[in-house]
């Protein structure tokens, strides 16, 4: 952003000069009220205007001052503190300033002391260090690995896809004025793109001094679920640059114009436990033909599927040397991806 309240915005965070800078907006905490006015004239019965926003100017330690004044002139406050933790905007470019995210903490009373006052680290938290840490300097040498070379943005894109899969238990709700929402879900598959979006920009300005913009697809996907966080990662590549068949690797057919070759479906069944996909077409070339005929035996041994349709299949790359591999199949399309799970 390019000023204090937040209404211009930027089109990357580049200045990295003052490690100690808060990289927050001074507005954040007014931000997260938000839409409070509504809530407060509705339930208080008051108008917009009773509701008054001010910058706290005292010196106590405290986040949100609250002051009610009633109609015989009595006045009433709350205080509360919102906890955070400190962290580097980015960990590979520190320069660029601190954050400080919503944290959890625990604190205890004994007949009246306080004995124990300390924070915890939340559920988003882990999975924003295994990214910061992890995912964002492993594609990053996987980029490096695949160029051999130096990288300049000219090579963009430098992947085809990274999946960010996320399955964590936290709020996301309406809270029931206009379309708002109160999501950590939310807020965080926002933050996962900008972020990875801002770090290969920098990546591309302190390597080569060119702003790497287009570095491929981030796609966070944050699914709502009880019980223990999951964080799941594929960095995903082209196969190949034209849509082709492959069968084991090579290219079986390329890309036809439409009325070229004629194939029908007729019959799906299976067979040991295997898609078979039966079919009839017209101008098939003899490799083709022959392949499909033989499909029984030839390609359920193979695979699990005897046709295999493919408009354009990618690969997913490794980002981990360990973990499972699987296979997808969807209609038109084949998928091999090697992935990464954390719990």
């Amino acid at each position: 952003w390019l000023d204090e309240n937040g209404a211009t915005p930027s089109y990357h965070n580049l200045k990295a000069d003052d490690p100690n800078k808060w990289y927050d907006l001074p507005i954040r905490y007014l931000q997260e009220l938000y839409p409070i006015q509504d809530i407060l004239t509705e339930k208080l019965s008051v108008s917009a205007k009773q509701v008054i926003f001010k910058a706290y100017e005292g010196t106590e330690d405290l986040t949100y001052l609250c002051r009610v004044t009633a109609d015989d002139g009595s006045i009433r406050e709350y205080k509360y503190l919102a906890r955070c933790s400190e962290r580097p905007y980015l960990d590979e470019y520190p320069k660029l300033g601190k954050v400080h995210p919503a944290t959890g903490y625990i604190k205890v009373l004994l007949n009246g002391k306080e004995i124990l006052n300390r924070n915890l680290t939340t559920d988003l938290e882990r999975i924003w260090e295994i990214y910061q840490s992890q995912v964002l300097p492993e594609c990053r040498a996987y980029i490096e690995e695949k160029i051999d070379g130096v990288v300049h943005a000219d090579l963009q894109p430098f992947f085809q896809k990274l999946s960010l899969e996320v399955w964590a238990s936290e709020p996301d709700y309406r809270i029931g004025t206009r379309e708002d929402l109160i999501s950590s879900l939310d807020a965080l598959h926002e933050d996962m793109y900008f972020v990875g979006s801002d770090y290969f920009k920098n990546y591309g300005v302190q390597t080569v001094n060119e702003i790497f913009d287009a570095p491929g697809l981030i796609l966070p996907e944050i699914h709502k679920r009880e019980g223990a966080p999951s964080f799941r990662v594929t960095l995903y590549e082209l196969q190949k640059e034209e849509a082709c068949i492959l069968c084991e690797k090579e290219v079986f057919a390329k890309e036809k114009e439409r009325g070229q070759i004629s194939l029908k479906i007729t019959r799906i069944t299976s067979h040991d436990g295997k898609l078979v996909l039966e079919g009839r077409g017209k101008r098939l070339s003899p490799l083709m033909r022959d392949y499909f005929q033989k499909g029984s035996s030839h390609a359920v041994r193979r695979s699990t599927a005897v046709m295999r349709f493919i408009l354009q299949e990618k690969r997913a790359i490794l980002i981990r040397r360990l973990y499972l591999r699987r296979r997808k199949f969807r209609f038109g399309t084949l998928q091999r991806s090697t992935c990464m799970r954390r719990n």
